[in-house]
């Protein structure tokens, strides 16, 4: 069991610059006495605090009997803390078993019942890279409830590490939030650890017209190499403000020569 000297040393890390202790446990032991009691602490999620949990263990009427069962389930309380159990947040949520891979599974599956296949594709590339990294980090099969702020940040760190732009980083952190905000809304987990990140700055784009002449240059250029496939779809993006995967997605019946217009469906437009 802790002694005070270690209760105080882990809430002191709790308030020091506001961060969490990185053991956010401390195993259950056997508390000998008039009755035979199961005791460990946890983190409370809404006092940053860990916090005693007792078990009182009378159910045996042979003492030493007695002693091994509260042995036992001290062993199993233990187990489970190092996997990612709190009794806190098992408390505060309904569903505070699931793990994290289950409840991504259960996340995609669900988007994937609104939203379109291309909206879908930033959802799955994000699942995947996000639990490829909780496998090596060795957190895939906690519960969803054990990843926390600090865990939120090294993810972030990782991504800073591999540096990608700020848009990209942006995107992510915004997926990122979206996915535990999902949870919470499930109630796997009571806080979104990724509520207090923030984005990073991005500058404008800085666009540039081309210059008559150039563009001159580029249908000549067409022209002597026999492009004129090429040079309808460049036609189409310049003077219809049409998206080359809109263009992709075209069919002979969209276009209206008589009319001169192009009908683009809300299936086909990334704008709906």
């Amino acid at each position: 069991m802790a002694t005070p000297k270690q209760k105080k040393m882990s809430n002191s890390n709790v308030k020091k610059n506001g961060f969490r202790p990185y053991v956010d446990y401390i195993p259950a032991q056997v508390a000998n006495g008039k009755i035979c009691r199961v005791c460990y602490y946890a983190l409370n999620p809404n006092t940053e605090k860990l916090e005693r949990k007792v078990i009182k263990c009378n159910r045996v009427a042979n003492k030493v009997d007695n002693k091994k069962l509260a042995q036992t389930i001290a062993d199993e309380i233990t187990k489970k803390l190092q996997k990612g159990w709190n009794p806190f947040v098992e408390e505060m949520t309904a569903r505070g078993h699931i793990t994290l891979d289950k409840a991504i599974e259960n996340f995609i599956k669900s988007k994937s019942k609104e939203l379109r296949i291309d909206s879908m594709r930033s959802y799955i590339s994000y699942a995947k890279m996000f639990t490829e990294w909780l496998k090596d980090e060795g957190m895939l099969r906690n519960l969803v409830s054990s990843f926390q702020h600090k865990d939120a940040v090294r993810f972030l760190l990782m991504l800073e590490d591999k540096n990608i732009v700020n848009k990209t980083y942006n995107n992510y952190l915004r997926l990122s939030k979206t996915l535990f905000l999902w949870f919470v809304e499930k109630e796997y987990t009571s806080k979104n650890p990724f509520e207090r990140c923030k984005a990073k700055r991005v500058d404008e784009k800085i666009r540039e017209d081309i210059p008559p002449h150039v563009r001159e240059q580029i249908k000549d250029y067409i022209e002597k190499n026999d492009m004129y496939e090429y040079y309808c779809i460049m036609q189409l993006c310049y003077r219809c403000f049409i998206r080359p995967k809109e263009i992709m997605m075209l069919k002979v019946v969209m276009v209206d020569f008589r009319n001169r217009t192009i009908h683009i469906p809300s299936t086909v437009a990334k704008n709906h």
